[in-house]
C-alpha cells in the first residue's frame, strides 16, 4: 500500500500582542500581517492536488488565525501524529511572525504577548525546543520538511510594519532548528531589512516560489518534485521576485546569492533527497 502524506499549514494574521516597551526604546510588538492565513490555505490546497496519486492519501490540516494559539497548534500536532507512520511524509508549512533571540528560533503564536522580551518570548512564544519536540519526537515519518516563511518580525520599534523578517542572527538560529530537529527546513532567512507585505504576487515572496516549483521545479524531467528540486528553485527564485518587486515583495530575505538589499531563501539539512509530490500540470 502506498504511504500517506500528512500537511500541517499554520497561518496567522489576525495578532493581538500588545508588545513590550524595554528601557530607553519604543514599543515593540508583533503586528497584524495580510497574507500568511491565505498563504497556508493556497500552499496546502496545492501541495494535497499534487501528492494525489502518489500517495494512497493526502491529509491537511490547516490551523489558522484564532486557531493558532500556542495550545492549538500543539494540539494539531498531537492529532496529526498519531496517523503517521514511518513510511509516510510529513510536510510543516507557517506562515507567521518569528523572531530568534540569542541565536534561538521562535515561532510567534496567534495568542503571544510581550514583544521582543526575552522572557516572554521564552515563557510565551514556540522555541526551538518545543519544535524540536514536535517534530523530532512526535512525528514518525522518515520523510519530512519544514517550509517556514517566517524568520524576524520587521521594523517594530513604534508601530509595525507588515513584515515577517528582519535580523542576520536568525540564520544561525534557522541552521540550529534543521540540526536540533533531524529534518530539512527550507525559509525565509534574514539580511537585516525587513521584507513588507504588499506587491502584485498576493502571496509572499517565498510562498510563491515555493507553489511555482510545484508546476516548474522539476529539473530531472521525472514528474516528481524532489527536494532538492524545491530547495534549488525557490532559492533561485526569491530574488528574482524580490527584485522585480523592487522591495514591495515580503516574507524572503537577502542571504546568498543576491544583490545587496534582494532576498533569498535559506536551506539547511543534513538528511538525503526525496520525492515529495508530483509536478503540477
Amino acid at each position: 500500500m502506498k504511504p500517506k502524506l500528512h500537511i500541517l499549514a499554520i497561518g496567522i494574521n489576525d495578532y493581538v500582542d500588545t508588545g513590550w516597551t524595554p528601557p530607553g526604546f519604543g514599543r515593540k510588538f508583533f503586528g497584524k500581517l495580510k497574507l500568511a492565513a491565505g498563504d497556508a490555505e493556497v500552499f496546502a490546497a496545492k501541495l494535497q492536488r499534487a501528492g494525489e496519486g502518489m500517495y494512497s492519501e493526502v491529509r491537511v490540516k490547516t490551523v489558522l488565525d484564532a486557531e493558532a494559539t500556542a495550545a492549538g497548534i500543539d494540539e494539531a500536532f498531537k492529532a496529526i501524529s498519531a496517523d503517521i507512520n514511518p513510511r509516510d511524509t510529513f510536510v510543516f508549512f507557517a506562515a507567521a511572525h518569528g523572531y530568534s533571540e540569542d541565536g534561538r528560533f521562535y515561532l510567534i503564536p496567534q495568542d503571544y504577548q510581550g514583544g521582543t522580551n526575552p522572557v516572554s518570548l521564552a515563557r510565551n512564544a514556540i522555541g526551538q525546543d518545543r519544535l524540536q519536540d514536535w517534530i523530532a519526537n512526535r512525528i514518525k515519518a522518515k520523510k519530512a520538511i519544514i517550509l517556514l516563511d517566517t524568520c524576524e518580525s520587521g521594523a517594530l520599534v513604534n508601530g509595525y510594519t507588515h513584515s515577517r523578517v528582519d535580523s542576520p542572527a536568525s540564520e544561525a538560529a534557522v541552521g540550529r532548528l534543521h540540526e536540533a530537529t533531524g529534518r530539512p527546513v527550507l525559509t525565509a532567512a534574514a539580511a537585516g531589512k525587513p521584507a513588507l507585505e504588499a506587491g502584485r504576487l498576493g502571496h509572499g515572496v517565498f510562498t510563491s516560489a515555493l507553489i511555482d516549483a510545484l508546476y516548474h521545479g522539476d529539473t530531472n524531467g521525472d514528474g516528481l518534485i524532489e527536494l532538492s528540486e524545491l530547495a534549488a528553485h525557490v532559492e533561485d527564485m526569491v530574488p528574482k521576485l524580490s527584485a522585480e518587486l523592487k522591495g514591495q515583495g515580503c516574507a524572503a530575505v537577502a542571504m546568498r546569492g543576491a544583490m545587496p538589499g534582494a532576498q533569498s531563501a535559506h536551506f539547511g539539512s543534513t538528511g538525503g533527497d526525496f520525492a515529495i509530490v508530483r509536478k503540477l500540470p
